[in-house]
């Protein structure tokens, strides 16, 4: 089953997960401070799995504000 980018972004978050292991490719980590930010593929879009390895979780991130204008 492939999933397009915007049926993927309204899904809850527990289920973005459940595709990402399912779907996803693995690509890379990057680590932000004590957290790492893993990069999936998944066909035509991208997504990354912020985790949390002190509380051994996966967690969305919280959006920054927009600056500017």
């Amino acid at each position: 089953m492939s999933i397009n980018h915007y049926a993927f972004r309204v899904l809850p978050f527990e289920q973005r997960l459940a595709v990402i292991w399912a779907e996803g490719t693995f690509l890379a980590t990057r680590w932000e401070e004590e957290n790492a930010v893993n990069l999936y593929h998944l066909g035509t879009f991208f997504a990354e799995v912020y985790y949390d390895p002190t509380a051994m979780r996966c967690y969305a991130p919280v959006p920054s504000p927009i600056s500017g204008a």
